[in-house]
C-alpha cells in the first residue's frame, strides 16, 4: 500500500504541475499573470465578491490581492466598488469585456480541449470531473465570510 500512495502523490502532482503548466500558458497568451487568470475564472457571471474572499481563496496577503485587483481594474476587466451594505469593503465584479475574456478562457479550459486528458477515455474523463465536482462538494469552504 505504500508504493501505491507514493505512486498516487507523485503522479497527483505530476498532473497539478501539467495544469499549471497549462494556466501559465494561458496566462501568457491574454496578457495575464497565473493570479490575474485565477481571480478572473473565480467570479461567477453577475456575482459581485468582496475583495476578502481571495484574500481567503488565494491564502495570501491582502496587499497581494490590492496589487491583482488593481491591474484587472486597470485593464477594464473588473470593477471595484464600494458594498451597497458596508462601506469598508470593496465588491468586485466583471465588466463586459471580462466575462467576454472569462468565457473565452473558460472555453480553453474545456475538457474537449484540454491536452491533459489526452489518451483517456471518455467514461474515466467523466469519472474524474465526477471525482473532482464531488471532492469540492465536500470540502469546499465559504471564502465569502
Amino acid at each position: 500500500m505504500k508504493n501505491l500512495n507514493n505512486l498516487f502523490y507523485k503522479n497527483l502532482i505530476e498532473f497539478l504541475m501539467d495544469f499549471k503548466n497549462e494556466i501559465y500558458r494561458l496566462s501568457l497568451k491574454h496578457d495575464l499573470t497565473i493570479m490575474q487568470l485565477m481571480t478572473l475564472i473565480s467570479i461567477d457571471l453577475n456575482e459581485s465578491l468582496p475583495m476578502n474572499y481571495f484574500k481567503n481563496l488565494f491564502q495570501c496577503d491582502p496587499s497581494n490581492i490590492t496589487g491583482i485587483i488593481d491591474a484587472l481594474v486597470k485593464k477594464e476587466i473588473l470593477t471595484r466598488q464600494e458594498s451597497i451594505n458596508d462601506r469598508r469593503i470593496k465588491d468586485i465584479k466583471l465588466t463586459p469585456k471580462g466575462i467576454k475574456l472569462q468565457n473565452k478562457l473558460l472555453k480553453a479550459f474545456s475538457l474537449e480541449n484540454q491536452s491533459l486528458f489526452k489518451g483517456l477515455t471518455d467514461e474515466e474523463i467523466i469519472n474524474f470531473v465526477k471525482f473532482i465536482n464531488h471532492w469540492a462538494q465536500i470540502n469546499s469552504l465559504d471564502y465569502k465570510v
